[in-house]
């Protein structure tokens, strides 16, 4: 009896069940639950673990396509780690370098800023001026939030840096990422240094993705203007309307800029989207259609059961493929492929 119940229950969730196999059904987080997902979730659950950065990042640098041999000096080696969620990822993002680091960048060999390895001076918490250079690794750690953030304008005195830098992100941008409206992320914001009005926003196209036309204007500018640029976010699914930005286009434009000498890096927050990068074949060829992707999972057209086989778009696959060439990316895993419980 207990057999027959289940097989009934089954069948009726089965035929009468909500679309939350597909990624623009909008009434459920989660989306698209594959069984390894949620037995793995399952199995893991009774050992009560904590988050492993270790193991999990490299297989998921592995999945995007990054470098993981540190023999390979043609490429940079894929690295990342855990946070507790999707926006202190893009938080950290914008988080451009930290005081121990500028020290090596000072570095009278190679340094990038070793021209100004003699005149840097910045005062300790005990009140004493210092060269930058100078400082034990305790004294950059020690030194005052205040000191940390007027360096930055200091630097940018000092090489005539007189506009700010910007970043550049659509309008379907996720919440995570300052806007005018909010507040408390403008703070962090302005504590990064960034400054709460210097991100730009480009408007989309009738399929809400960011219009490639539109993202030249300010970049164009910036460049007439010689400002800076942090970086550009794709947005690789919006949380809305599940939209996937022409990432591979916005390399392609990349590349057009930097030939007139102008470069900046590209962040894909891909929160949703990284899912779906396990759905692509592996290796470099992606001469992919409809009915390659079919034939691949052993079934063509339609499947006979209720889920039907709708791969991504052919014209789509080549952004989730194109994060193997971005410089970072977001990943959170919870609103598509597996059952992540989110904690407040």
């Amino acid at each position: 009896m207990f057999a027959k119940a289940v097989r009934d229950t089954a069948k009726m969730l089965g035929e009468q069940s909500i679309p939350l196999w597909w990624p623009r059904y909008q009434a459920h987080m989660c989306t698209n639950l594959s069984m390894p997902a949620m037995l793995g979730y399952l199995m893991a659950m009774m050992y009560n673990p904590n988050n492993v950065a270790v193991e999990a990042r490299e297989q998921l640098c592995d999945m995007f396509g990054y470098n993981l041999d540190p023999n390979n000096t043609k490429c940079l080696t894929g690295w990342g780690h855990v946070t507790c969620d999707g926006t202190v990822a893009n938080l950290e993002s914008l988080q451009v370098d930290l005081p121990l680091s500028r020290p090596k960048a000072m570095d009278d060999s190679d340094g990038l800023l070793k021209i100004i390895t003699e005149s840097f001076s910045v005062r300790t918490c005990q009140d004493r001026v210092k060269k930058f250079r100078e400082l034990s690794s305790w004294e950059l750690l020690s030194l005052k939030p205040k000191t940390i953030m007027v360096g930055k304008e200091v630097l940018e005195r000092h090489f005539n840096m007189d506009k700010p830098a910007q970043y550049v992100v659509a309008s379907t941008r996720h919440y995570s990422w300052p806007k005018d409206d909010c507040s408390w992320l403008t703070v962090i914001s302005e504590i990064l240094g960034i400054g709460s009005g210097n991100s730009v926003s480009v408007d989309v196209d009738e399929n809400a993705r960011i219009d490639v036309d539109r993202l030249k204007e300010p970049l164009a500018k910036n460049l007439a203007e010689e400002r800076p640029v942090y970086f550009i976010v794709a947005v690789m699914d919006s949380t809305e309307e599940g939209a996937v930005d022409p990432l591979h286009k916005i390399l392609a434009l990349r590349q057009q800029f930097q030939a007139k000498g102008f470069s900046f890096p590209v962040h894909a927050d891909a929160a949703w989207g990284d899912y779906f990068a396990t759905t692509l074949p592996r290796g470099d060829d992606l001469l992919l259609t409809s009915a390659h992707v079919g034939s691949l999972a052993g079934r063509d057209g339609w499947d006979e059961g209720i889920v039907p086989n709708l791969p991504l778009q052919v014209d789509t696959q080549k952004d989730p493929y194109s994060l193997r060439f971005s410089d970072s990316i977001t990943v959170d895993p919870h609103k598509a492929g597996t059952p992540y419980p989110w904690v407040p």
